[in-house]
């Protein structure tokens, strides 16, 4: 089943009952989030759409600000939002970090209005996001079939387990992009494959297919794919 597919079903939102997810906004204070783990703190942040960087304290505190924010902002409709005036559409814009300086007041509510809703949207299928790839984990990790793309899309091995990334892509989607580009700098000393990059311009080339600009410091490639391997046995291609 796709992420899409998994979406569309009732319970795909539905979190552990000890998961911090679950606790309801309506509790949220300092002391209560504090005893969750700077993970767990750090899932919540990305859950409300807030920086994930920081301590403990920092993260609680831009939490609770954002989960105020967002209960402030569900008493309004576009309406209402329009009897507030300018400097305070502009205080809300800023908090929902949204283009604000050219725009009348109609306009700044209309955009509000839109976060609140995309926020939500996010919100849930962030959570179906989460309680996807866990299936594909226990699928992985029982030996069922998987289709690729959803082992490609969490980066996940033939295992369940976190693939090692080349330039923020899973690795076999990296090798499968640019086969010879990956295959040389696995095998090759630096200096041996920045000879093959000239002699094989074109093979060479395809690395951009990983990301754009991929090949524009052959030494980086080079590095980020042996980083990439690491430990792991070498191909005979060039043997």
């Amino acid at each position: 089943m796709t992420l899409h597919e998994y979406l569309a079903i009732s319970d795909a939102q539905k979190v552990s009952r000890v998961s911090i997810a679950a606790l309801s906004s309506s509790e949220y204070n300092a002391q209560r989030l504090t005893l969750f783990s700077l993970e767990q703190l750090r899932a919540l942040a990305q859950l409300w759409g807030v920086a994930r960087n920081g301590s403990k304290q920092g993260l609680v505190g831009r939490i609770i600000q954002r989960k105020e924010f967002r209960q402030q902002l569900a008493a309004h409709s576009r309406e209402s939002l329009l009897t507030l005036t300018r400097r305070e559409l502009v205080r809300m814009a800023k908090e929902a970090r949204l283009f604000y300086s050219a725009l009348n007041k109609e306009e700044i509510a209309t955009q509000l209005v839109a976060w609140r809703k995309s926020e939500a949207l996010r919100a849930a299928q962030q959570l179906g996001e989460a309680r996807h790839i866990r299936i594909v984990q226990k699928a992985l990790r029982a030996g069922l079939p998987v289709p690729p793309e959803n082992r490609e899309r969490y980066g996940l091995d033939s295992e369940g387990r976190p693939e090692r990334q080349i330039f923020r892509v899973p690795r076999s989607v990296a090798a499968r992009r640019a086969p010879e580009a990956v295959a040389a700098a696995r095998e090759l000393s630096q200096q041996d494959f920045e000879t093959w990059v000239e002699r094989n311009p074109e093979a060479a080339h395809k690395a951009n297919f990983i990301t754009p600009g991929a090949m524009l410091d052959h030494s980086l490639f080079w590095l980020a794919v042996r980083n990439a391997y690491e430990s792991d046995p070498q191909p005979a291609l060039f043997t």
